[in-house]
């Protein structure tokens, strides 16, 4: 990526994207100030230009994350959570992720829930997929030619 919140085309123009989907690692760094890629989560996340969202999907495995580490009242931890990294969750059909995801799991090759969550992006619209997930940004362009999304990282930023 060589601007954040859209990258320059081959023609010099500048390329911007106007829905980001932001999955779950990424706003859980967002929000530990003590780790190593806070900054450029930081960074990216506030340099976005469009609407940030997350998905049903997200929020359910912020209250996981935040539940197994602990803390009290999970749930309000993750709506606070996606508020600060100024997102709004959308929801969406699961029974259509599943079908469309059984459409694209060969062809993408993700681990299942990296998977739901690249199929829930692509049915909420989203321009551009923001994650440390290596596994996702292996994928990146196979992602990007099947489904016209981007994914953007902060890993390396």
């Amino acid at each position: 990526m060589s601007d954040i919140g859209g990258e320059d085309d081959l023609s010099g123009s500048r390329v911007s994207y106007e829905k980001y989907h932001i999955v779950a690692d990424t706003v859980i760094v967002f929000m530990d100030l003590k780790n190593p890629n806070h900054s450029s989560a930081v960074r990216i996340l506030n340099g976005l230009g469009g609407v940030k969202i997350v998905s049903d999907l997200v929020f359910i495995e912020l209250i996981s994350v935040y539940a197994r580490a602990g803390f009290e009242d999970a749930v309000a931890r993750a709506i606070y959570s996606i508020e600060t990294v100024g997102a709004v969750k959308r929801s969406i059909d699961f029974n259509k992720v599943l079908r469309v995801s059984a459409k694209y799991g060969a062809k993408l090759k993700l681990r299942t829930l990296d998977l739901l969550h690249i199929v829930s992006s692509y049915l909420l619209g989203a321009d551009a997929f923001i994650t440390l997930d290596r596994g996702i940004i292996g994928k990146s362009y196979s992602i990007q030619r099947l489904l016209g999304i981007k994914i953007i990282s902060p890993l390396g930023e």
